[in-house]
């Protein structure tokens, strides 16, 4: 650093770079009085104008009426100070991660390597960077000529290096303290490297931060160690001691606790249990934006966390604030009312408690949804039997048939009730499992139905009379016809996708893929079936040849449903981590990111000229965005119901200025650009929605098992 103009510290995460700086070299800088040090890593906003200030505060000069620019302000410091500037700009990668395409005259892109090329300034630059962001500092080489002649990477600890890290500080400690003395059992201690070398604590679950360690070995052939889990487990295991009264750190105390993976993997759900289930909420939604989907922490003020998490500030802040506290090192402070992840090798575990507590909910939500099904099912069979008594019906004739014909007339008192229902076309009842999708073909006569128990059914829209019956394995998610509609395709939980030629029912493609997925749908030209899949990424098969032409790689989590644009250039998919997303699939590139706020996207559409998309989801919100100008033009938040109120079906009209929305409480028809409700459908179809080519015909699916057709009263359309 004192002989260069310019150095490059880097490593991988975890390694040790801040550490190394903040509690090895800064100490021993200051402490030799030669040299002004500022360590400089907050990177939001102005990072040229917040350097500046950092140099004039470390250098007692006062900044009223000074030279704004960052080479100005180091003549300044190093002329008042009467002494060298060494500038140490940390956690460089956020940098790229704040300011991603940054441009102007006095940024810190320009500022930064005209003060590193200016000889006459007296000072020294040293960049510390997490190795995977190396190559960005391309954006400065053309600024800086020899920027990476000097460089230094950190490696992670050896083995050696990190069992000394364990009982130096111990023997250290006993040597002051004979009468407090803390030892440690050898073969805790082999036991704890032996699981938190590089690899071994893996959250998978978690999406982006999982660890590799291929190439986890020191020079000398040994394993290396991940120094910040070592710490959280060595930290956790000095408390536990300590509560139970013990000096020695013991093997049987850490088996105790569930080893080294479990300790890391559950660190947040320690802190996190002492939370309310209305802050381990907030807690969820502030997570997703606090880590980048590539596993990088990111700092944001309370404010902004609040607006894109749709809590209160007061509560977001509240969460932050027990978080930060303590020994819990969830978050920390980072700079004026704000926070970040306390280290990046949290970030998957951070992503691994939100994984499961969404998982958690949703199997909380398909509880209530079965609890329902059953009250509805019971209301049902009360009214039929209420009915039958009223009527003077004795249908008990012979023991061994009471089950069945009890069945039988509630099916078809319900079925009487729901013909019966204001704007009801047909009722189609063939299925025996709650429905999953439904859709028109492309003549509109007939739709296509598919429910949990693998069945799919082709039926008439104007009478429910039952067309052709087709069977896949395991619960199907979607179901559509071709562009053609001559040919159908489902696919769901088992990870194939089957094409049929309904007519004639033979089998013509199955599709397989090594993970759930989540729905399957034709390309306008037929030839081509888009697979959103439960690994995040959306496979594009040419069902023809039964090969994958396009992946379009994973960005987030779990991809609920993808759909074209009218003219097949475009893709639309939404995830259970929020985002909407526009998709260029030939060049497979994104064109739009569209967050939800963290909440699983189940529905979304493109509108008939491909200018806005609609969305519906978790958090009880359907939207209509721009996708290119990425605002949302609508919203509207559904009426809650038995504490569940998803909107998991959307659909444009074939004009476009209609919008169909499915959740809780049945069906909505909105007229999006007036913010003007239509028509309500109330019905158990909260599950799927679809419009008829001509516009005039909505067909539904739910919970029931039945599909449905209405006829409501919608301009230049006849009943």
């Amino acid at each position: 650093m004192l002989a260069s103009r310019l150095t490059l510290l880097f490593g991988d995460s975890g390694v040790g770079k801040s550490s190394l700086l903040h509690a090895g070299v800064a100490p021993r800088l200051r402490a030799s009085g030669d040299v002004v040090l500022v360590l400089f890593s907050d990177w939001r906003g102005d990072a040229a104008a917040s350097l500046a200030a950092a140099l004039r505060a470390e250098s007692g000069l006062d900044g009223t009426g000074a030279d704004a620019r960052l080479s100005a302000t180091i003549a300044a410091c190093a002329e008042r100070s009467g002494r060298d500037l060494i500038v140490v700009l940390d956690q460089f990668e956020e940098y790229f991660v704040y300011h991603p395409d940054e441009d102007g005259q006095d940024n810190f892109a320009l500022a930064f390597p005209r003060a590193v090329t200016e000889a006459e300034l007296p000072v020294s630059f040293l960049i510390a960077i997490r190795e995977d962001a190396l190559a960005r500092l391309e954006r400065f080489k053309g600024g800086i000529p020899r920027l990476f002649d000097t460089y230094l990477r950190l490696d992670r600890l050896s083995r050696d290096a990190a069992r000394e890290a364990i009982v130096a500080p111990l023997a250290l400690h006993a040597a002051s303290h004979a009468d407090d003395a803390v030892t440690a059992e050898p073969a805790l201690v082999e036991r704890v490297l032996d699981e938190v070398e590089v690899g071994r604590v893996a959250l998978a679950s978690a999406g982006a931060g999982m660890l590799d360690g291929a190439d986890a070995v020191d020079k000398a052939g040994g394993r290396q160690i991940e120094a910040p889990y070592l710490q959280l487990v060595l930290t956790r295991l000095w408390d536990q001691e300590h509560r139970a009264g013990s000096r020695l750190l013991r093997l049987e105390t850490l088996e105790q606790l569930g080893g080294a993976e479990r300790i890391v993997r559950t660190h947040l759900d320690v802190a996190l249990a002492a939370l309310s289930p209305d802050e381990q909420e907030v807690a969820a939604a502030v997570f997703r934006y606090l880590v980048t989907p590539s596993g990088t922490k990111i700092a944001h003020r309370v404010d902004d966390l609040a607006e894109y998490a749709g809590h209160p500030p007061t509560a977001v802040a509240s969460v932050l604030a027990r978080l930060a506290t303590g020994g819990t090192r969830v978050v920390r402070p980072a700079g004026e009312d704000a926070y970040e992840i306390y280290h990046d090798v949290l970030a998957a575990a951070v992503l691994d408690w939100r994984a499961r507590y969404l998982h958690a909910l949703e199997l909380a939500a398909l509880e209530q949804r079965r609890r329902r099904r059953l009250r509805l099912a019971l209301a049902a069979l009360v009214l039929a039997v209420a009915a039958g008594a009223a009527a003077g019906i004795t249908v008990w004739r012979v023991q061994a048939n009471r089950a069945t014909d009890a069945e039988r007339r509630a099916k078809a008192q319900a079925l009487e009730l729901a013909l019966a229902t204001p704007y009801t076309k047909a009722v189609y009842t063939g299925h025996h499992a709650p429905l999953r999708s439904v859709a028109f073909a492309p003549d509109g006569r007939r739709a296509v139905s598919a429910d949990e128990r693998g069945d799919v059914r082709i039926w008439e829209t104007t009478s429910g009379r039952e067309i052709a019956a087709l069977h896949a394995d395991g619960e199907l998610l979607q179901a559509a016809f071709s562009p053609d509609g001559s040919l159908v395709v489902a696919a769901g939980s088992t990870g194939k996708a089957v094409v049929w030629n309904w007519r004639s029912g033979e089998q013509l493609a199955e599709l397989h893929e090594p993970f759930g997925l989540d729905g399957a749908s034709f390309a306008p030209g037929g030839r081509l079936v888009a697979l959103p899949g439960d690994d995040g990424t959306i496979r594009l098969w040419d069902w023809r040849a039964g090969r994958v032409v396009r992946v379009l790689p994973q960005r987030g989590g779990v991809v609920r449903k993808a759909a074209f644009s009218s003219d097949g250039r475009l893709l639309v998919a939404g995830t259970d981590d929020g985002d909407v997303r526009v998709w260029d699939w030939r060049s497979e590139r994104v064109l739009a990111d569209l967050p939800t706020r963290g909440n699983t996207v189940y529905a979304i559409a493109f509108s008939p000229d491909g200018r806005v998309v609609a969305s519906g989801g978790q958090d009880s919100r359907a939207r209509v965005w721009d996708w290119r100008a990425r605002r949302v033009l609508w919203s509207w938040r559904a009426r809650r119901v038995e504490d569940r109120y998803t909107v998991e079906g959307v659909a444009f009209s074939p004009d476009g200025k209609l919008v169909a929305t499915a959740d809780n409480n049945g069906v909505a028809l909105w007229d999006w650009q007036k913010n003007r409700p239509i028509v309500a459908l109330r019905d158990d179809a909260d599950r799927a929605v679809g419009f008829s080519p001509d516009g005039c015909l909505v067909a539904t699916a739910g919970y029931s098992s039945w599909a449905r057709v209405w006829a409501p009263p919608l301009p230049r359309c006849r009943r």
